[in-house]
């Protein structure tokens, strides 16, 4: 009789390659929101943080789902796991919480963790709770037009 655990089967489910690139964004995602906290505490970035801590896993497989320059994301202004993910540059978040200019992300005019990218099709965001909802049906109204 052969016992599997938990983990066993979700490598053989969803192969080792998917599950390092998980790990990976996991690992850089809870990596960022330390470094930036920290730069909050040294007032050396960004005015304000907002944690991720607790919705790494499902904000990088979220983004690891979809297909960039093909599907668009709508993220919540929390959901920095989702842009890296996504495939979103550290440099680039950085440079935003930073206020630096960076190719996308407002060029830091929006607040911290208000993220957008052109290419990965993620809209610039509202700090109203929700508001991703809204864009979301009007992609898709968009897309079924086409």
């Amino acid at each position: 009789m052969t016992v599997t655990t938990p983990l066993q089967e979700l490598l053989s489910l969803a192969g080792k390659q998917k599950c390092l690139k998980t790990l990976e964004g996991v690992y850089r995602a809870r990596l960022t929101d330390e470094k930036m906290q920290k730069l909050v505490r040294q007032n050396k970035g960004g005015t304000f943080h907002l944690y991720t801590h607790g919705h790494e896993l499902i904000g990088v497989m979220c983004g690891l789902a979809l297909t960039q320059g093909k599907d668009w994301g709508l993220p919540y202004y929390r959901d920095r796991a989702f842009a890296i993910g996504l495939g979103c540059p550290l440099d680039e978040i950085f440079g935003a919480f930073l206020a630096r200019e960076v190719p996308h992300h407002s060029g830091g005019r929006m607040m911290p963790d208000h993220f957008s990218h052109k290419e990965l099709r993620i809209p610039c965001q509202s700090s109203v709770v929700g508001s991703q909802f809204l864009q979301a049906v009007g992609v898709a109204k968009g897309a079924r037009l086409r």
